[in-house]
């Protein structure tokens, strides 16, 4: 079944697919079908800013340490600004809810999603996310496949959930009702 926010970004999945269907169908670039998912999963969890490639970590950039070595998807050998494709979070705070890499079945391959995965890691370490997603959304032949089964399949959970604490006291995130790992 997956987690709380694994299903709201399902759900989010589902309406793209059932009100944007001619977007996937045609595969229009990546941005404009990540901007769509972001404006459905508004609706899924109105109590966080959802955004899409916001790089401001409060007022500063956002930043990660990511290995050279495991670079293969840019120039920023150290791994400085980061654009996370679709987050929620409080904005102009330190409360960072999930974030998610998002990739085009027409555009993926084994090592732009190792490296994908790689970031998601990274934003959960230096960026203390609690949740990391990785989504593919089928387009074009792929979306013509979909069914129930594989619309279940589309968003991966990455790592566990990050929870800081201070003093026995949780620092992360208000919660949202109904997730069971908040207390």
């Amino acid at each position: 079944m997956g987690d709380f926010y694994q299903v709201k970004i399902t759900k989010a999945i589902r309406r793209l697919i059932s009100q944007d269907a001619q977007l996937l169908e045609s595969g229009v670039n990546e941005r404009t079908i990540m901007y769509r998912l972001a404006m459905h999963l508004q609706s899924e969890i109105q109590e966080w800013n959802i955004d899409c490639e916001y790089n401001r970590d409060g007022v500063d950039p956002k930043r990660v340490n990511l290995n050279p070595g495991n670079l293969t998807a840019n120039d920023d050998v150290k791994g400085t600004t980061v654009y996370p494709d679709i987050i929620a979070h409080h904005r102009g705070t330190s409360m960072n809810l999930f974030v998610i890499e998002m990739k085009t079945s027409d555009n993926i391959t084994e090592a732009s999603k190792a490296y994908d995965v790689k970031k998601l890691e990274a934003y959960q370490k230096d960026l203390h996310y609690k949740h990391a997603y990785f989504v593919e959304i089928p387009v074009r032949e792929a979306f013509k496949d979909l069914n129930d089964e594989t619309i279940k399949n589309l968003v991966q959970r990455v790592g566990r959930p990050i929870v800081r604490r201070m003093a026995g006291r949780s620092t992360s995130d208000v919660p949202v009702e109904g997730d069971e790992n908040e207390a």
